[in-house]
């Protein structure tokens, strides 16, 4: 079935025609852009059994080792048969959370949720219990509750009212009144040397005012190089959030930081934080990250760097990359990004406006670098015509982009 009849019974059953809003077709060029996939292996998405498309968009960050990694599978499906939850303690969440307290070597407690939302909403719940206050400063995308979403004009359905401020708002040379927590993504983009010079003055202001520091790393743990922000550039939130890449694909949040927040009184609780096959994931994505050099980060992320370099001296004036490296942004106008996109999905390459590279689409930047050059030089002689309705912008990225303004 061609996904065209899958995208007209999705819209007749799933509210809103997706699950989730950065998938959601009108992100891609409509009409264009296959809506539903079946299956993915390797670095490949497939509609059917013979029509794949390499992916670079990798489950908006949270496929690292590729999909269907065996090495990953074979483990999880020994735990699966004894149950994803039981009704007691499990001995394989204290196994994940051992494992996490040696990869972030500073922290002291972890605690499992189910997504990166429910991490931020779980740290921001701690932080407010453990400080007695209720003002939470942000700088990024947290999430899809209400604090995270208000922050956006086009978030309907979210209450006003909410005690939270923007970053940018905060005057880093004053006496914060009633601030619980800042919330930042370290890095969207942007690591350069003023980026981190700026977290490590946020740390000493936290400090200084006794306000919990948390990191959002849900898109930068386990992808950034020395696996997070925080460990490569030795800037310790009190809170660090985690998610996505974790586990490969299983479903995954994460809290972790210092004992006396995390042990505080204040309630976060699920009955799927326990899921076995999901923490069973984890833990062995951590040990082949660490320990297997077929999925060492640094030699990703300086794949990605090169192949950013080489890109952006094709034609700058047209799209270039913007990024840190296995996570980066093709920037150029909205116009010239559709063009780009249809044309790579011409070529069986699907990314969105954000590429994430991974362990298994690294092995094929040579093949996207060629259908660059030929995508931007058709662009730049004008004999590329946008064939269906251009894409529109995710919620996520309206926020990074709002910068806080």
């Amino acid at each position: 079935m061609i996904t065209k009849d899958w995208h007209d019974r999705s819209k007749h059953c799933i509210a809103q025609g997706a699950l989730t809003n950065s998938k959601h077709p009108y992100t891609d060029v409509v009409g264009v852009f296959p809506t539903h996939f079946s299956r993915g292996y390797g670095a490949f998405l497939y509609t059917n059994e013979y029509d794949k498309y390499l992916d670079l968009v990798s489950g908006l960050g949270a496929i690292n080792l590729g999909y269907g990694n065996e090495e990953l599978e074979n483990e999880v499906s020994n735990v699966s048969r004894h149950g994803g939850c039981l009704s007691g303690n499990t001995q394989q969440e204290v196994i994940t959370a051992e494992k996490l307290k040696a990869t972030f070597h500073w922290t002291e407690r972890v605690k499992f949720v189910n997504d990166g939302t429910e991490a931020c909403m779980s740290a921001i719940r701690m932080a407010r219990a453990f400080t007695g206050r209720d003002i939470v400063a942000w700088e990024g995308y947290h999430g899809w509750y209400d604090e995270a979403t208000a922050i956006n004009d086009n978030a309907f359905g979210t209450p006003c009212g909410h005690k939270t401020i923007p970053l940018n708002k905060l005057d880093l040379e004053s006496n914060p009144e009633n601030l619980a927590a800042i919330i930042i993504e370290p890095v969207m983009l942007d690591d350069s040397l003023e980026r981190i010079e700026y977290l490590k003055k946020l740390r000493e202001y936290c400090d200084k005012h006794k306000i919990v520091l948390i990191f959002d790393e849900v898109v930068t743990g386990m992808r950034y190089p020395s696996l997070s922000v925080a460990k490569h550039w030795s800037i310790y939130p009190d809170l660090i959030c985690l998610g996505k890449a974790c586990a490969n694909g299983y479903k995954i949040g994460i809290v972790a930081g210092r004992t006396d927040i995390m042990d505080s009184e204040y309630f976060v609780s699920g009955t799927y934080f326990g899921h076995i096959p999901t923490l069973k994931a984890t833990e062995v994505t951590l040990h082949l990250t660490k320990h297997n050099s077929k999925y060492d980060v640094k030699e990703l992320n300086e794949r990605a760097l090169l192949f950013k370099e080489r890109f952006n001296s094709i034609h700058p004036d047209i799209i270039k990359l913007d990024g840190w490296g296995a996570r980066m942004n093709w920037v150029g106008t909205d116009n010239n990004l559709a063009l780009f996109r249809q044309v790579f999905i011409e070529h069986k390459i699907f990314t969105k406006n954000t590429l994430f590279i991974n362990h298994a689409s690294k092995e094929f930047l040579d093949n996207v670098l060629d259908v660059s050059i030929y995508a931007l030089n058709q662009i730049k002689m004008g004999n590329i015509f946008l064939k269906g309705k251009p894409p529109r912008k995710p919620l996520a990225q309206i926020i990074r982009e709002k910068k806080n303004d």
